[in-house]
Parts: C-alpha cells; structure tokens; sequence
C-alpha cells in the first residue's frame, strides 16, 4: 500500500477526518528530525513544498484539458476565466495551514528546530553528531526553505491564479503577509536598516514594481499586512514598521488603484471589461466595482493598524513627493474620492465607502500626534543611521554629530529629545486647532456628499435594494458620529458655522421607513446622535420633524400580527426582530426627542390618544360589533388601524416614563422599575443574542429647553387626559390584545404617578382599568381551553393565550404587572371593604371549573401572573389597619389557592381515584399551586413582622395537604421545587415563637424533607420502567431538597456542636435533627454510587464518574451542604462522617466520644477527593461549590492549628509571670 500524497491528506482533512486534521495540526506546531538519513528537519515547510508541487501538476493538466475542450470555439465565444478548479479547496487549506506557520517569528523557529536536534542527540536516534556548526546549518536550511515556499513558490502562485477573485488565492496572499510581518514586523529601525529589513525588500522589490503585479492580489497582500499587523498578538513594533512605510503604500498602490478603479472606463486596465459571476449571491459585479471594493477595504485595514486618521490619510495622499514607482503621476483628494465612490451603483463599493469611514473618522486619542507610541517613536530613530539623527537636528537646533563613534555616545541624548520633542508636538495648541479645523472641513464635506444621495436612496429604496440602502445609512451613520464627536472637541476653539444637515436628515428620515429593521435601526441610531448634538443656531434634525416619523415606525407592521388573510407587506419583520428593535433602538430616538422638547412631545403623544379614543366613540357601531359582523367591512379595517395608532402613542409615552417621572418630582422610581420585571423606561434588549444592540448615545437633557421649563402640574395635566381618555374607551381598549397589553404597561410605569397625583379618582381609574383587563384576559383563556383544548381550530383570540404578537408579554401578564405596582404603590388606600371585595373577585378569576357539576379544576392564569398579582394583594392585606380586619382578607383572599390545592390532593392523592396516577401537567399544576402558597407566606411575612402567624395560619391549613404530595410526588421535579419553596419561606417564620414550639415547628419541616429524601433513595432502587421518564439517575430532582438542606443548616447549625461548654435547652433537638438529615443524604448518595466502595481498610480514590454516579445538578448541592455543615458545626459533621462506613450503615453516634477524632476516616477522605477530582469538570457550578467546601476545611484546619498558638501569645504578653 502506497504512502498518502499530501492533497489526499488535505482531501482527508476537508472531509473531517480527525487523523489528519490532528496531523496538520502537528506538522504546523514541531519540527522532526529524520533519524534514517542525516539527521535532517522535516516540518510544515517540507509538506507544502511537496503539496504545492502536486498542486502545480494538477492545475497544469486541467488547463491542458480546458485548452483541448475550447480550442474549437472562437474568442468571443470562451469564458473569459478558466471554470473552478477541483483543488481549489485544498489551496484554501493549505494557505491557512501556512498563514498559522507563518506566524511564527525567525527565533521561535529557530528555537523549535534547535530543539527537535537536541532532543534527537539525547535519544540518540541520529547517526550524526548534532555540534553547533550542524545545528547552526540545519536552521539556516530551514529559514531558506521558508523563504523558498512563502515568499518564492505560494508567492508566485498568489500572483499568478488563474481565478483572482477566489477565496484561495486570497489565503495564498495571507500567508505571504503574515511572514512578511512576523520575520520584518518588529524591526523598523532607521531608514538604512528598515530598507535591508524583510519588511522593507518587499515594500521597495515587490509593491515598489506594482505596475507588474495584479491589481487583485496586490491588494489582498496589502489588506492582510494591515489585518497581521493589527493582531493582538502581533510582533511589537508592527505597527510602527507599517506606518513608517505608509506613504509608499497610500501614494503607490491604494489611492491610484482607487482612483483609477472609480474611473467610468477603468482607466489602462487590461481587465477592465471582465464580469465577474459571483455563484452565491447570484449577480454580475464589473470588474473595477471589485477592484474599488477591495482597494477601500485595503485602505481601512491599513487606516486600523497604523492610527490614521482622515486628515494624515488626506495629507499623505495630496503630499507632493517622488512618485517613480506610482501608478498615479499626481497627488490625490481622498475626500474627493470617497464622494465619488458614494455615486457608486455596486454595493461592494459602497460597503466599502462605509467600512472606511468607520476607520478613518474615529477621533485620535489626546496627547497622540500620530498612531505610534513613544517608545515606536524612538525605536524607529535611534536606532540610528546618518539619515536619522540629521531628522533630529533641526528640531532640537544643536549641532548634531554623525560619526560612527558618536552615535552611542548620543543615544540617550537623542531619546530624551525624542521625548520632549514628541511631547511639545503632541500639546502644541495650535497644531490641534489646526488639525480639527481640517477635520471640521472634512466631514462637512462628506456630510454635504451624503446628503445628494437622498435622491437615489429613495430610488433604491423604492427597488427594494436593502444593501445599497444599508450602505449608505452606515455611512450617514459614521459621518453624523463625527459630526457629534466635532461638536463636543471643539469648545476651545472659535464657533464654527453650522454644518448644513437637512439633506442627511432627509435621508435617515427616509430610511426609517425601510422595511428592513437593520436600515431602520442605523438611521435611528444616528437620529438620535444629531436630534441631542445638531449646532443650537440651526437644528434641522428638530422634534417636531422628526417625532412624526418616529410614531409612524412605532406602529406595528400587518406580518407582526399574524393575521390570517392580511396582505404581508413586510414579510421580512418577526415579532421578536421588531420587539427588540422598538425597546433597544426607537426608544433611543424616543427620548432624545422628549429631553429636547417635552412639551411637543407629550401634546402630541396625548393629542393621539384623544383623537383616537374621541373616534372610536364617534362610531357607535364599531364598538358593539362583532368580529362576525365586521370580517372583511371597512369599520373593522378601521378599528384595527385605531388600535394599532394608539398602542404606538402608548408605547412612546411609556418609553420615556422615567424622564417624566423625574420632572413631576416623584420619588420611588426604582423601587417601580424593579418591581415590573424590567418593564421600566429603560431601553433594555431582553434577548442578548440579537442583533439590535443597545448603542450609547449620549444624550443631553435641555437645559433651556422645554424640558427644564415645564412645570411638575403640567405633566401631571397630560397624564390626567391620557389617562381620562383611556378610561372612556375600556371596551374599545378590551378588544385588542396588543393595545391591551400596552395600556398595562402604561399603567405599570407610571404606577407611581397614580398613588401621588392630587387629581381625584386617578389611582381608582388605574386600578379599575388594570383589573378589567386581567379579567378580560381570563376570561378569553378559559375560553379557549373550553372550547378548542383539542387543538384543531384556532381560536379568535389566540393571541391572548400566546406571544405571537409584537410583544413578549401577554395581556395576563402584563395586567398581572400592571396591578402588582399600582397596589404595591398605595397599598393603604385599598383597604377597604369594597377594594378587598374586588381584589378578592379578581382573584377569584384565576380558578374557574369546567362546569357546575364538574370538579375538574381549569387554571386561568399562569402561575407566574397570580405571583405577581398575590404579591400585590398580600401588601394590601399587610396593610390592613386591625388584626380582624388582616384576616378577614387572609381568610376571603386564600379560599381559592386553598380549595385548589385541597381539591388537587383529592383528586391525584386519593387511592382509587379516578386520577390517582398523575402525568407532567398535572404534576405541573400540583406545583404552581404549591409555588403560589410560597409567595403569599412569603409575601405576608415581608411586609409586616408582626403578621407572621398569618403566614403559619396559612402552612397549618394546607400541610397535611402538602404531606400527601410530598410522600408520593417527592420524586417529581415540578413538586419538588414548589416544596422546596415553601420549607425554605417557612424557615423564617419562626421569629416569636417559643423554644418548644420551635422544635416543634421545624421538627414538622425536617419531617417533610426526610419523607421526600427516603421517596427519592427507594425511587433509584426501583427498575427503570419503560413508560416513565424519571426514573433515571440525572433527572432525579435531588437538587431541592439539598438546597433547603443548606439553609436548615446554616439556620439551626451554629450552637449544635457539643463541644460548646454550654448550649441553650433546644440544641440537642437540632442537633438531632442535623444528624438525622445528613444520615439520609448519606443514604441517598450511597444508593446513588454506581460503583461498590473499597474496603475500610483502604483509601478509595474515587474517579470522575463516582461523582457523576449522582444526579449532576444535585452534585453542587452535596458540596454547599457539607461546606455549611464545615462553617456552622464542623465536629458534628466529622462524628457523622466518621460514624459512617461506606456501605451505607449507620452506627450508633452515642457510642462515640463526645469530642470527635480529627483522624482520617473513610468517608471524610472519600468527600474531599471528589472535591478535588470536581476542579478538573467543566461544570462551573461543580467546581464553585467544591472550592468553597475546600475552602471552609482549609479554614478550619488553620484555626485549631494557630488558634492554641495565638491564645498562648496572648497571655503570656498580658500575664508573663503566670
């Protein structure tokens, strides 16, 4: 069997093998040394040597083919480039393959060859003696072999492919840049050294003769010199290496390509009417378009790696200097250039255009004349030459001497005046007035540019080209954050006359009308930048016009909503894509327009809530219709453009509700934006992973605007006529679910407005509108679980039921919110006997049965909105002023939850019944119940101390309901984490109670955990059964009952020890209780270990698989139950642990001394092995949990190792002669 030839090891490796993945990976890291032979280095050079000589074959016989194939037809009749080759793709490869080994300075090359000879020697594999002068040729053999594949063969094969514009020969040009920067990149010296450096032979031998190299290529070694340099992980130096050669580059290769690429007939290019067929995008781009494209993208990664910006790139490119090589017989406008560019039709220009601009506009840093460094500066001169110090000396006018023998005796002399020099140029004050003058004339100018392109914005806009549009919003986008960024540099300098901003207005006003959601977001971004920094004098980005617009692109587009038979005009929008867009992009733009001038803002944002709600009343027969009646009429058209009109109002007025909150001087804001489950003003992306990033905008509050001079009362007017003409229009409110779901939200922001204003009846209109659409959404989910609980038709209000509509929140949801924040707000003023009559009627709504007859239960709302709402409705009843009257409430407030879990326990816990076996849902419901009686102990015992025996009113009423499920549904996750709930709120309830009815009380508690504990140890000893699904280790819920574990301990733990001299009357039953509870842990984890243990006799060393014999989410639990037991009562847990044997017996702990042996036994070696085994998982919840139980069992030790030392200094410094 033949030896693999290196393409079929890279066909291999394209296909995903791992061998020869792994083999390129080698070949690319060592050097070996061929011990058969001489004693030679084989690496990466010799396999793509020999790769590329198979490559060359191959590529010769396919042009031979393709010759014999065409050589019947005419010229006009051949392609114009050759089809893709079958090797195209082992190129790319191998150019990776050699850009990472390329990477590698000439000294880490070095020292791997140097190495693998001197590991070769010692194992003596060698037939020759590896002395320094073989070592010293062998790595000179290996530097020439790289310089003759990268710079000679992978070189001439990036010039001369035959296809351009592929992706190989683009990573045939990477590899040639890499080693240009990691063998020169570092070594810019002086001007003689920086011409023999490697950097400097390829600037002045191979760019220098660009007029004999492709255009393509050329330009693809210029853009990847630009990318290597700008690595992080660069040589040092690269950066000051490049830039010292950017006048060659800029005025040689970049701006003549660009010039001659934008030309309208190419110019003297032998290429100029070749198309290129682009197969993934599927459209024909001319020629010059590609070489402009790839010449900006050249020139802003050159921009990136050496600090230009655009005034030095705009100086570099008119400076007037020898031009022998340049393919441009005359400076150039890069300014007037880039205007061209923006009348470009191809889009790759135009992306470029912008790409470019987002490099070059960036503002320098202070104290910075240029992109290098200090010590760059220096190295680049002193390291000297003749050339260099004469640079020196008409700066520092002092005669400077250029003899050999001086020039160390002068380096510390020229590195200070380096220095002080460079710092008197960098604060020269008129050289910075000087340059942002220049910067202010630039970016006028390209604002100027980009505002002619309105015209032919629209024109594409119109046609549908998204890319165009995209483009030449970025580029509005970077030049306005120039502008912006101008406006705030400039206060030392003369006021400057305003910049002329209605064209680029007028083109992101017409982007926000984009059907793409990304062209829209750009232009907003940027609206916003020029609404907060347009010049005082002349503001054409002002509220009043741009407000409107922001309305119009609030309102939700026909394919958000779903509906059946609508004509989808924007079929490119998703609900998630625009909810995310609305909260992390217009409310940005949002804001900037109310700090600029709340007044409009707020009487046009009310002025539509008027209107609409006025119009809706005017037209009596769309308000009792039907959708039956109205399908397909123009009133139901109507209705729905109502709605939609007035949720965008509501959603810009929320939107700014902090700010509003802020002027009418209410105080409580966070406490209410905490509360809404980040329902608050802040413009915040829920969903991380979006593409709608929030962007920083810096806004600035008009100081003398209307912002500053409206008075509180006048805010408090408009939300009174907001508010009023919401309440007249409940029913018309009613009828959608997306408006219902924005009027909640209005209510739950401005919640605090409502418990604070002075105008009569607001707080009742509030609540009142809150609670008729909770019932609203209740009462259309009972519906549809009546009547379409098969699934088979859709029902016509779905919508309330799911999140197919523009906003995650459901109308139960967010009316749940709505009402939490406006009875946390004022719970007082609900007390009475009516408000609790009512709140009682709303809660009421969350249970209903299928019938009268049925005792089947149908929950309404889900479990997270009665949270919400109980957590409301218990601070109320806290609030209540006599203890009859708490619990009068408690008692007509906690029916329902009580009869639901009570009819539950009947129905699922009852042998015999008819529903005794319970599936998922069911066991979900069992859960929510459980978690909403958490809430309301949880909830009762927070707002008032002294009301927690109603929390223990509530637990008694409901334990032996809770003991049932727990001895038979322990087991379940969804039971197990409600419980867990519950046994951990009940934990503080405790705080007046008596010591015998303490024990008492948490003896029930440690009663129900060790029922569920013993339910989980005999669930594993039960054979898995097909029909069921957890009865597996890992989905076991161990985790829960570990959790409250842990809190018990650390509750009870801390006066157990019976160490302690003396110990309060109730600590022996604690301590009896602790002991009984980690006995049953010890138990569970014994079952739970896949493995039999060793011998006592022996020490175990367990693996990582005995750890994760335990169900993997509980593992963490373990450790945070043994590190509280470390903290709280260390010598209890070491007589537990050395009480019990690893065969999961338990002996007798009063046969035990009192004081427990530190003394290794098994169990305690067997724990903290697998602590130290945890720190190798991936699992970082492990790994936190085992550090600390490590942690807590280093402080221990070091405590009773120093705590006798440090007692006995002690007292011999304060009683010597004792």
């Amino acid at each position: 069997m033949s030896a693999p030839t290196a393409l079929h090891i890279l066909e291999l490796a394209l296909q995903g093998d791992a061998s020869s993945i792994s083999f390129l990976e080698n070949t690319c890291s060592v050097y070996v040394c061929n011990a058969s032979s001489d004693g030679s280095v084989v690496g990466c050079w010799d396999f793509i040597h020999t790769a590329l000589n198979e490559i060359d074959r191959n590529l010769a016989e396919e042009r031979r083919q393709y010759l014999l194939s065409t050589q019947h037809l005419s010229k006009d009749q051949r392609p114009p480039n050759p089809p893709a080759s079958s090797v195209e793709s082992h190129i790319y490869l191998l150019g990776v393959m050699c850009r990472r080994a390329a990477r590698r300075s000439a000294e880490h090359d070095e020292t791997l060859v140097t190495l693998c000879l001197h590991n070769a020697a010692a194992a003596g594999g060698a037939r020759v003696s590896m002395g320094p002068e073989r070592v010293a040729a062998m790595v000179s053999g290996n530097a020439g072999r790289r310089e003759m594949v990268i710079m000679g063969r992978m070189a001439t094969l990036a010039f001369d492919f035959h296809r351009p514009f592929s992706p190989s020969a683009d990573a045939l040009c990477g590899a040639v840049a890499a080693n240009v920067v990691a063998l020169g990149g570092g070594k810019a010296g002086g001007r003689g050294r920086r011409r023999h450096s490697p950097m400097g032979r390829f600037v002045e031998e191979w760019i220098g003769t660009a007029a004999s190299i492709p255009t393509l290529p050329l330009l693809a070694v210029v853009r990847h010199l630009g990318e290597e340099a700008g690595r992080p992980h660069a040589p040092s130096g690269a950066r000051g290496a490049l830039r010292s050669y950017s006048a060659r580059i800029v005025q040689r290769v970049l701006v003549p390509t660009l010039r001659f690429a934008l030309a309208e007939d190419g110019g003297d290019m032998s290429e100029n009417t070749v198309e290129h067929v682009d197969r993934e995008a599927g459209i024909r781009q001319r020629h010059h378009d590609i070489v402009a494209a790839s010449a900006l993208q050249s020139l802003g990664r050159w921009c990136d790696a050496t600090g230009m910006d655009i005034v030095e790139l705009q100086q570099i490119a008119t400076a007037t200097t020898e031009n022998s090589f340049s393919l441009s017989p005359c400076p150039c406008d890069v300014v007037d250039l880039l205007c061209d560019a923006l009348y470009s039709q191809s889009g790759l220009v135009l992306d470029g255009v912008a790409d470019l601009l987002e490099s070059i506009l960036k503002p320098q840093e202070e104290g910075r004349k240029d992109g290098r460094d200090d010590i760059t500066a220096m190295n680049d001169i002193v390291d000297v030459d003749d050339d260099a110090m004469m640079m020196i000396a008409p700066t520092v006018n002092a005669p400077i001497q250029t003899d050999a023998s001086a020039k160390g005796s002068h380096a510390e002399e020229a590195g200070a005046i380096i220095f002080s020099s460079a710092n008197a140029t960098v604060h020269d004050s008129q050289e910075q007035q000087r340059r942002k003058r220049e910067r202010w004339d630039i970016v006028e100018t390209l604002m100027s540019a980009i505002g002619l392109q309105r015209l032919r914005f629209s024109d594409r806009q119109s046609n549908g080209d998204t890319a165009v549009c995209q483009s030449l919003v970025r580029t509005a986008a970077n030049i306005t954050a120039a502008h912006h960024a101008l406006l705030k540099g400039t206060q030392d300098l003369t006021p400057p006359p305003p910049m002329e901003t209605r064209d680029i207005v007028g083109l992101l006003c017409q982007a926000t009308g984009n059907f793409s959601l990304h062209v829209c977001a750009t232009a907003l971004e940027a609206l916003s930048t020029l609404i907060t920094s347009s010049h005082p004098n002349k503001n054409d980005a002002s509220p009043d016009r741009i407000l409107p617009i922001l309305l119009q692109r609030a309102i939700c587009p026909s394919s958000v909503l779903h509906e059946v038979g609508e004509h989808h005009d924007n079929v490119d929008v998703n609900p998630e894509e625009f909810d995310q867009f609305r909260e992390c992009c217009l409310v940005d733009a949002l804001s900037a327009c109310y700090l600029q001038n709340s007044r409009f803002y707020l009487e046009r944002c009310v002025a539509i809530v008027e209107n609409v709600c006025r119009s809706h009343q005017t037209t009596p027969e769309a308000v009792g219709c039907t959708d039956a009646t109205m399908a397909g009429g123009t009133h139901q058209r109507q209705r729905k453009q109502q709605h939609l009109e007035l949720e965008a109002a509501l959603f810009s007025i929320s939107a700014v509700s902090l700010h509003v909150l802020r002027h009418m001087d209410i105080q409580g804001t966070k406490a209410t934006s905490s509360s809404t489950h980040n329902e608050d003003g802040k413009s915040e992306c829920r969903n991380h992973g979006s593409d709608f990033t929030k962007t920083t905008v810096h806004v600035v509050d008009a100081t003398d605007g209307a912002a500053a001079s409206a008075s509180p009362e006048y805010y408090d007017a408009q939300m009174v006529k907001c508010t009023s003409a919401l309440i007249r229009s409940q029913i018309f409110i009613a009828d959608g679910p997306l408006l219902l779901v924005q009027t909640c939200r209005f209510v739950a922001k401005y919640a605090p407005w409502f418990s604070s204003t002075s105008s009569q009846d607001m707080l009742d209109s509030a609540a009142e509108l809150a609670m008729v659409s909770f019932k609203t959404s209740a009462q259309y989910r009972h519906q549809y679980q009546q009547q379409y609980a098969t699934h088979t038709i859709v029902p016509p209000h779905q919508s309330f039921m799911t999140t197919t509509t523009t906003t995650t929140t459901t109308p139960s949801s967010a009316s749940s919110i709505a009402l939490c924040n406006i009875l946390s707000a004022s719970p007082s003023h609900f007390t009475t006997s009516q408000a609790l009559a009512a709140l009682s009627s709303g809660w009421g709504v969350c249970y209903r049965k299928q019938d009268a007859a049925s005792s089947q239960l149908y929950v309404t709302i889900s479990r997270w909105d009665r949270m919400a709402l109980c957590c409301g409705i218990c601070r109320v009843i806290s609030a209540c002023p006599t203890p009859k009257a708490v619990a009068d409430a408690v008692e007509m407030f906690s029916l329902p939850t009580l009869q639901a879990i009570e009819r539950l326990r009947h129905v699922y816990c009852t042998e015999g019944s008819e529903h005794s076996h319970a599936d998922d849902n069911d066991l979900r419901q069992v859960g929510d119940e459980i978690m909403v009686l958490s809430v309301m102990i949880r909830y009762f015992f927070q707002s008032q101390e002294k009301h927690s025996w109603v929390s223990i009113h509530l637990l008694k009423t409901a334990w032996p309901h809770l003991t049932q499920f727990a001895e038979k549904y322990g087991p379940f996750e969804p039971v197990a984490d409600a419980l867990r709930e519950v046994l951990m709120q009940s934990l503080l309830l405790p705080i007046e109670l008596s010591d015998v009815d303490r024990v008492a009380y948490f003896k029930e508690l440690v009663i129900m955990a060790l029922l569920i504990l013993s339910c989980l140890a005999a669930t594993v000893t039960i054979a898995p059964s097909p029909t069921t699904t957890t009865t597996s280790n890992t989905n076991l819920p161990i985790r829960p009952m570990l959790e409250f574990v842990v809190m018990f301990i650390r509750t009870v733990g801390g006066g157990i020890d019976p160490v302690l001299p003396s110990e309060t009357a109730p600590m022996g039953e604690f301590r009896d209780m602790v002991t009984e509870v980690l006995q049953a842990i010890l138990d569970l984890l014994a079952v739970e270990r896949a493995s039999p243990p060793s011998p006592p006799s022996e020490v175990f060393v367990p693996s990582s698989s005995d750890l994760l014999a335990v169900s993997p989410d509980a593992v963490p639990a373990v450790f945070a139950v043994f590190a509280a037991c470390v903290d709280t009562c260390p010598v209890l847990f070491l007589q537990v642990l050395e009480a019990y044997s690893l065969d999961g017996k338990m002996k007798n702990l009063e046969t035990l001394n009192a004081v427990a042996s530190v003394s290794t036994n098994n169990m305690f070696v067997y724990w903290v092995q697998q602590a130290l085994i945890s720190l190798s998982l991936k699992n970082v919840n492990i790994m936190r949990n085992a550090v600390l139980f490590l942690k807590a069992m280093v402080n221990i030790i070091i405590l009773q190792t120093f705590l006798p030392i440090i007692l006995i200094h002690i007292s011999w410094s304060h009683y010597p002669h004792a």
